[in-house]
């Protein structure tokens, strides 16, 4: 037990280095920040947004008496939004404990240090690590070391560290999805089903559901697979913890679900249709025939609901009747059932937006620790950089983890059948499950939001797919440690995977695009690798090293927009451009 005291502290030190030392990182708000800020309270700096990272956030008021403070944090009485989140019961609890710092040391409070939010999530995140390593390890020290090492290099990238430091409701589901599958692990491989496991495993399930409405379905299917305990505990208390857990779950799902405001499903849902659907179709109007849609909103193709929407409204009673009574999340995936070419190219699409971990449109900096915008943290960047090497082939990439990871499962219950040893059948109900849930997240983002933010939106597909890996190598330490015949199985798909890897990341390095000129930099006119292009638009990529102001405003405006940091050139930042074409003239081979 000291061990895992000591494997939770190191792992709790080393994440604060990351994020504190030797500034604060974090990421910038990309306007969603209000969503929390106005419920609760507090007021967020609207010349920061994308690009540098806050810090403090002022309260509407100051306070001189920490009780006002406390009954302010409880009940701020302001105009709420009606977004309810599990989110904001820890952003309360980080409130409370920087007020007090706060008072303590000034005896007043005027903001809230973020750092407080941090340091509780970092904390959480080192006791659901620690939890699953101790679960994964065998107890070889060669092999636990070099499991260690990848999770270390997976779950402490700065990609996912730095939602810590946010207001984004991903910070929670880092670490309660890490906490929840711990549990699960625990609970299937020790066979002990003890009050506490059982009581961490719903509670944080429930705050894991309620953490964004992509989860919600997920929180469904976390209820169906948990009655498997009630039919695997002994006791009477535990079965009615179980039947008490499961309820809740199934509870919390449904609340957060009817508790979706309308300016968030609407938009949503528009965004699935117009932004998804007709993104990029080839006849928009049979579309949106399929769906049950007139044809006349055929010109909203590839619109989203921020930019001028040729006079419709989306919250308009006639926009509702003709188009979200119509078209919903069902229809939308009886669409894309039915029609697989189309959700093969989104996957496509999720799969190339999932490469990247952090959104890459959003500085990590504060303004006084460095002058220039958009400036990102380059600490423990291996597995971000790693991912970023298969642009252009994540989809194969990503299933030939997909395939491995089930070739594996499908040899251990082989070996369960063959030799009846629980070791290799304790665990898959809940590989299973993760496996599940990483192909759902692989289509539910656009499925629910279409291509709008897909990069972010990819953000739990990430961490379920990540997951996979770390359970993968740990399997593969496992089966091929001191036993020959299963080194014959794993050795071969281990190899093709890599061998195939290798290939398209080569590949990917390896191109003929062509090159056009746009904009200058230190009075030089830069050029841009063209990456892709459509009948309308190029997607560039540029490699240097900075960005000043005049041009990322000029970038940003209009029709002009910045994707954020590419996948190769490392370390150098390596930024995005999609633009709508002009003139063709400049361009070369």
């Amino acid at each position: 037990m000291l061990q895992v005291y000591i494997d939770c502290c190191c792992f709790f030190l080393f994440g604060a280095v990351l994020l504190y030392v030797p500034s604060v990182a974090g990421l910038a708000d990309n306007t969603d920040f209000i969503r929390v800020t106005r419920p609760l309270g507090m007021i967020p700096d609207k010349n920061l947004r994308f690009f540098y990272f806050q810090r403090k956030f002022e309260y509407i008021r100051s306070f001189d008496n920490l009780g006002h403070f406390l009954k302010f944090v409880l009940y701020p009485g302001v105009n709420e939004s009606s977004f309810k989140s599990t989110q904001f019961v820890f952003v309360k609890a980080a409130q409370v404990i920087s007020g007090v710092i706060s008072y303590l040391k000034t005896n007043r409070i005027s903001h809230f240090d973020i750092t407080a939010l941090s340091s509780m999530f970092l904390a959480l995140h080192s006791i659901s690590v620690t939890w699953l390593f101790k679960n994964l390890r065998t107890g070889k020290k060669a092999c636990d070391f070099f499991l260690l090492l990848i999770i270390v290099t997976v779950f402490f990238c700065m990609g996912y560290l730095l939602y810590y430091n946010s207001l984004f409701g991903e910070s929670v589901i880092l670490w309660s999805f890490l906490l929840w599958f711990s549990a699960l692990v625990h609970l299937l491989k020790s066979g002990k089903r003890s009050y506490s496991a059982l009581t961490l495993y719903f509670m944080s399930a429930i705050v894991f559901t309620g953490a964004k409405v992509a989860n919600i379905p997920l929180g469904f299917l976390i209820g169906i697979f948990s009655i498997y305990f009630f039919f695997n505990t002994e006791t009477a208390g535990k079965k009615v913890l179980v039947i008490l857990g499961v309820s809740a779950v199934f509870a919390a799902s449904v609340y957060f679900y009817t508790a979706i405001p309308s300016w968030m499903k609407k938009p949503n849902n528009y965004h699935s249709i117009f932004f998804g659907i007709l993104k990029n179709s080839e006849n928009p109007e049979e579309d949106l025939e399929k769906l049950g849609i007139d044809a006349k909103y055929a010109v909203l193709a590839d619109t989203n609901v921020y930019v001028d929407l040729k006079g419709f409204d989306v919250f308009s009673p006639e926009f509702e009747k003709e188009v979200h009574d119509k078209a919903g999340p069902v229809e939308v995936t009886l669409y894309y059932l039915k029609n697989p070419g189309r959700m093969m190219e989104k996957l496509n699409i999720s799969a190339e937006a999932s490469l990247f971990i952090r959104p890459p449109y959003l500085g990590n900096y504060q303004v006084e620790d460095n002058a220039e915008i958009l400036k990102f943290a380059g600490r423990n960047l291996v597995w971000e950089w790693l991912r970023k090497q298969f642009t252009g082939h994540a989809f194969a990439v990503i299933t030939l983890v997909f395939v491995l990871y089930t070739s594996v499962i499908v040899h251990e219950f082989l070996l369960h059948m063959k030799t009846k040893c629980t070791s290799y059948s304790l665990f898959l109900p809940a590989k299973i499950l993760l496996m599940v849930f990483a192909l759902s997240q692989w289509i539910f983002p656009v499925i629910g939001n279409g291509e709008a933010d897909l990069v972010k939106h990819m953000f739990l597909f990430n961490l379920l797919l990540d997951t996979m890996i770390i359970v993968l190598a740990a399997d593969i330490v496992k089966l091929t440690a001191g036993n020959p015949a299963n080194r014959r199985f794993i050795f071969p798909l281990l190899g093709l995977l890599v061998i195939s890897a290798g290939l398209l990341a080569a590949d990917s390095k390896i191109c003929s695009n062509g090159i056009t000129t746009f904009g200058k930099y230190n009075g030089k006119a830069i050029e841009w690798e063209i990456l892709d292009e459509s009948g309308s638009h190029y997607f560039l990529q540029q490699r240097i090293l900075s960005i000043t102001g005049p041009f990322h405003q000029k970038a940003t405006a209009g029709r002009y927009r910045i994707y954020g940091p590419g996948s190769t050139m490392t370390p150098k930042t390596v930024f995005c451009l999609s633009f709508q074409k002009m003139k063709r003239k400049g361009l070369k081979r």
